[in-house]
């Protein structure tokens, strides 16, 4: 008999994350969907348990450290210390050569992106560290290792 995991996903609400979080949430772990659209996080988690499984939905910003560290901290107090993050929260760019894209674009996307999965790593693995134990699983697009056109 397995144990079930605690797993936060970031970026629940939607797309990978979305998925992510049915994926576990269906191999009988406890699922936290974390999203800034708290409407779709707990759809998602509704789903979660409408088949079964066990799920709650949590509001998060994942750009704002004070809202990061919330949930870090409302998870190790409702639910425990998370097993797993899957840092799925993320934005993408608008179609723009790098000569056009405005640099308040280019920080939004940088502050959601990188900054916001560092938080999420950042304070749900200083819980992990405390216990010694936990799985960190950062998700990126294509886009990180592949460069497209007018994609700055």
């Amino acid at each position: 008999m397995k144990k079930q995991r605690t797993v936060v996903v970031t970026g629940g609400g939607s797309g990978i994350g979305r998925a992510a979080a049915r994926r576990f949430g269906g191999d009988d772990h406890f699922v936290v969907v974390a999203d800034i659209n708290t409407a779709s996080a707990q759809a998602v988690a509704a789903e979660i348990t409408a088949a079964g499984g066990n799920a709650v939905h949590h509001f998060v910003d994942v750009a704002e450290d004070a809202s990061v560290r919330a949930l870090a901290d409302a998870v190790e107090e409702s639910h425990g210390a998370a097993d797993v993050l899957v840092t799925s929260a993320g934005v993408l760019q608008n179609v723009s050569s790098i000569r056009n894209l405005d640099i308040d674009e280019h920080d939004r996307i940088w502050t959601i992106n990188y900054r916001g999965a560092y938080l999420c790593c950042r304070d749900f693995g200083r819980h992990m560290v405390q216990r010694g134990s936990g799985c960190i699983v950062n998700i990126s697009s294509t886009s990180a290792i592949i460069a497209f056109p007018l994609h700055a």
